[in-house]
């Protein structure tokens, strides 16, 4: 969840309009990405390697990929993948953004 709630942080910042789209949906599922705010994130988290935000935060772009699947730009292939825990945390972040 912590890479996830980094990414997710830096995306809205980036992209704060997608938030107001986020805050729509249903407050109590994980927001599955699609459509335009899909686009962006690919573009968005292709675009980022290394540490995210202050070194202390522990947020890793590389890392993140590690959890996500190829569906949401990540390297996971087998097994679970973190691409739900990213839903939840981009859902919650957006209340915040």
């Amino acid at each position: 969840m912590m890479q996830a709630f980094g990414a997710a942080q830096s995306f809205l910042a980036k992209y704060p309009i997608h938030a107001a789209t986020i805050r729509r949906a249903a407050r109590t599922r994980p927001y599955a990405l699609t459509g335009r705010l899909l686009d962006d994130w690919l573009d968005f988290v292709d675009s980022k390697t290394g540490q995210n935000g202050r070194k202390s935060f522990g947020y890793n772009w590389n890392t993140l990929r590690g959890y996500l699947t190829p569906r949401y730009g990540g390297d996971r292939r087998r097994g679970g993948g973190g691409d739900n825990e990213f839903e939840i945390a981009l859902r919650l972040v957006a209340e915040f953004a």
